[in-house]
């Protein structure tokens, strides 16, 4: 959740200290395996998870880890310190949800151990709990993409109160969108209406570059609030990088979509060689344009501590479909009209 440093923070440790386990197997690293053996057989009924025994100095520090297995296996009278991986996985209790189960699906593991920034051992986090977690806060993330605000509904519905609750979850973002939708794109359009009454031809294509630049910011959008909830742009360096790249494939994609449409539109009829330029310079400007869009907003929201999945889908889909309005419109006046006469 992207609520201000503070509270991200405090949600995080939140988060997983609700899920830690504190009953495990944790043995001094100064015990034998033999008497490792009979401290197991002490405190295994308590323990979630027992096949796994950490290996901890006199201060509660994790130095190593132990299978059952491993355990059985050695000489009753070596050191477990002398028998343990000093090579394991872990993650900080203060971590996020998508931090540590990065660290479970990496090291495939059943369970971590989270530590304090002292590496103290503070317990351990199930995959399963982890997982469930990451379901419910991406499910969070997916009904905020979609401008959805209230989370508590049943589905499939069972009532008025289910009914209710889905009817006031989407309509604040759709009142906003339609408000500011009539009154900016109302007024585009105001503007250019003597381009539309001199060509009405040209509105009939309003539609569909429309519908690109909203479906094309959408995409990017959620690919770039995905990448801020998985920590893979933690610098405006990294941010550059894939910016570059993302703004790249829309360039390719703008060409491919600008011939495609040029061809449709010949295909319905439509002769007229600077029309069908135009449309395609267009075509090809919006989703550069879109794709620019889907990336300012959510990262702009990320760098001012505001959760991006709330803000990027309905406001993402709305600017990128006045934009592309707008890139129409002035291409038309500038490249279709002045050659019309």
């Amino acid at each position: 959740m992207w609520m201000g440093k503070e509270v991200k923070k405090a949600e995080r440790k939140k988060t997983l200290r609700r899920l830690m386990v504190t009953k495990y197997v944790a043995l001094s690293q100064d015990l034998t395996v033999e008497e490792g053996i009979g401290k197991w057989r002490e405190t295994v009924h308590e323990a979630r998870i027992a096949y796994n025994i950490y290996v901890v100095d006199s201060e509660g520090r994790l130095e190593g880890l132990l299978t059952m297995r491993e355990l059985l296996a050695a000489s009753p009278q070596t050191k477990l310190k002398d028998i343990m991986r000093k090579n394991f996985a872990y993650a900080y209790v203060d971590s996020s949800v998508e931090q540590v189960a990065s660290v479970i699906i990496k090291n495939d593991l059943c369970a971590v151990p989270l530590l304090s920034r002292n590496h103290k051992l503070l317990g351990i986090v199930s995959a399963d709990d982890i997982l469930d977690a990451m379901r419910v806060e991406s499910d969070e993330d997916i009904y905020r993409l979609a401008g959805i605000l209230g989370l508590e509904f049943r589905f499939p519905a069972a009532g008025l109160e289910d009914l209710s609750m889905m009817v006031k979850s989407r309509i604040p973002w759709l009142i906003i969108c339609v408000i500011i939708g009539v009154l900016v794109s109302g007024s585009v359009i105001k503007k250019y209406e003597d381009a539309i009454a001199a060509l009405p031809l040209i509105a009939v294509f309003i539609p569909v570059l429309m519908d690109s630049g909203g479906n094309i910011g959408t995409q990017s959008s959620t690919i770039i609030v995905r990448a801020l909830a998985l920590g893979q742009m933690r610098t405006s360096r990294v941010a550059a990088h894939f910016l570059l790249a993302d703004l790249g494939a829309g360039a390719i994609i703008g060409f491919i979509l600008a011939v495609f449409v040029a061809a449709l539109a010949a295909l319905l009829g439509v002769y007229d060689l600077m029309l069908l330029f135009t449309l395609s310079a267009s075509m090809f400007l919006i989703p550069i344009t879109a794709i620019g869009i889907g990336f300012v907003i959510p990262y702009l929201s990320y760098i001012f501590k505001v959760d991006p999945a709330v803000t990027s889908g309905p406001l993402v889909t709305l600017i990128a479909d006045v934009t592309a309005l707008l890139i129409y419109f002035l291409m038309v006046i500038t490249l279709y009209l002045p050659r019309i006469g």
